[in-house]
């Protein structure tokens, strides 16, 4: 025969987060001990009736023993803080500028810890319970909804926006997770979503892409340049053209040419007069030498 079990003492298990302590043997008005960084669920016939946080506190009453129910006590380590990544890769993505379909891939990096024992007791429905039981369970929560959320969150982002909104996809993301969790029990202490990749054929094709548009923006930039110059050239034309105005030969006014006036020699033969081709002096037409000078005519 068993020896009667009168004290418990639930204190943190090595091997296990979850487990469960034999009850058969207790007493009635057996005295629970609970050390710090546990926690205990006293439950009876299924049913929740305690959760015995560090310290002392008595299990299994009179009316208990009397109907022989069935007592179980679920320990749990609730100081256990969980590290773990999650890595999701074939996530849909066109790019529209290059209008070119690719798949994205992302990893995430977040601690978690045991936040309401009795929720995440009633999730797994069993004991024992490791690590990495339960790391495998929020692993899968965490690939689901980063496969999901990536998938729709990058149907309304750019290649531009990805890389430089990683901040505001990975809040998004961390919300949807810390819900998740939340309904087993666990709470997100940190999440950070570790980077967002493309394969390296996008990549190149993105390289070649921005090359381009540098060229482009580049070319467009000297045209305008170029430009500039003209119309500066053209400007100074004109205002050189304006304040010479007054000086263009092209704008003053026409000279009309004087008509050289023309001696009528008839009219002086007829008058019997002409002048002396050395000094000036006015003789007679029958004349022979000139009354000025004397020169001969």
């Amino acid at each position: 025969m068993k020896e009667k079990i009168k004290n418990i003492m639930v204190a943190p298990n090595a091997d296990y987060v979850v487990w469960a302590e034999d009850l058969s043997n207790i007493v009635r008005d057996t005295t629970l001990m609970v050390s710090s960084g546990c926690v205990a669920l006293y439950i009876v016939n299924g049913v929740l009736k305690s959760i015995n946080i560090p310290g002392r506190s008595l299990i299994k009453s009179k009316a208990e023993e009397k109907d022989n129910s069935k007592l179980d006590l679920i320990c749990v380590n609730v100081d256990k803080v969980f590290e773990m990544t999650c890595e999701v890769s074939g996530i849909p993505f066109k790019d529209s500028e290059l209008n070119y379909e690719t798949t994205v891939g992302g990893r995430g990096e977040c601690k978690i810890r045991i936040a309401q024992p009795w929720p995440l007791y009633a999730a797994f429905g069993r004991v024992p319970l490791t690590a990495d039981d339960i790391a495998a369970n929020v692993k899968l929560k965490l690939n689901e909804i980063m496969t999901s959320r990536l998938a729709e969150v990058l149907q309304n982002y750019d290649y531009g926006s990805v890389m430089t909104q990683q901040s505001a996809i990975a809040a998004d993301i961390e919300k949807r997770f810390t819900q998740s969790l939340g309904d087993i029990g666990l709470e997100v202490v940190s999440f950070a979503l570790a980077g967002i990749s493309f394969s390296e054929e996008y990549q190149e094709k993105r390289k070649e892409f921005f090359e381009m548009e540098n060229l482009r923006k580049e070319q467009k930039q000297q045209r305008r340049e170029k430009e500039r110059e003209q119309r500066a050239e053209i400007d100074n034309i004109i205002a050189i053209a304006n304040a010479t105005k007054d000086l263009n030969p092209s704008q003053a006014m026409p000279v009309t040419p004087q008509t050289p006036t023309m001696y009528n020699t008839s009219a002086n033969v007829n008058q019997g007069v002409k002048y002396c081709p050395s000094c000036g002096t006015k003789m007679d037409q029958s004349a022979a030498f000139c009354s000025g000078c004397g020169k001969k005519l």
